[in-house]
């Protein structure tokens, strides 16, 4: 290895010759960019907001019409509210073990630990390829250098041809 090389090279190069298969990971985290840009903060803030509204709305509809249609909406928009109530604590929830899986406390940046992988996993790939482009050019290398030892062999021993037979 050279100047160049980190440790997450030399991780990356070590897995791949004693264990390749743990080398796909990153592939199997495919919502971990997206975790990593929430902001769970202003999920809650959305979530209240909603709250609000479907509460002012309901506090509203003894004084619509009954013909209207309101309370067909308020039920179906009610439903809608507590369905999203559900999975917003059921990502809290996730939200939380992962926070505590790495240490973190899961409070005001839950979010950072889902950043602090995404991080992780970008250079481990990054790392995952110049393991790979290096692999590849020291094969290149090794093939280049056998052709021209089987070159040079091919020269001389079509050089070392047989002379006169000496008188005896």
């Amino acid at each position: 290895m050279d100047q160049s090389t980190t440790l997450l090279h030399y991780l990356c190069s070590t897995v791949s010759t004693k264990s390749p298969e743990l080398l796909t990971f990153p592939e199997d985290l495919t919502t971990l960019k997206q975790a990593s840009r929430m902001n769970f903060g202003v999920i809650a803030s959305n979530y209240n907001a909603l709250e609000t509204g479907i509460r002012k709305v309901e506090a509203e509809l003894p004084h619509a019409p009954s013909d209207s249609g309101i309370a067909e909406f308020v039920a179906e928009a009610r439903g809608a509210v507590d369905a999203i109530e559900r999975d917003i604590s059921k990502m809290n929830g996730g939200v939380q073990e992962v926070a505590q899986y790495f240490g973190e406390t899961g409070g005001k940046e839950a979010e950072e630990p889902f950043r602090i992988m995404d991080q992780f996993v970008d250079a481990f790939v990054k790392a995952r390829s110049d393991v790979e482009k290096a692999k590849q050019l020291k094969e290149d290398k090794a093939k280049r250098a056998a052709a021209r030892q089987s070159q040079k062999k091919a020269a001389a021993a079509k050089g070392a041809k047989p002379g006169p037979k000496s008188p005896k």
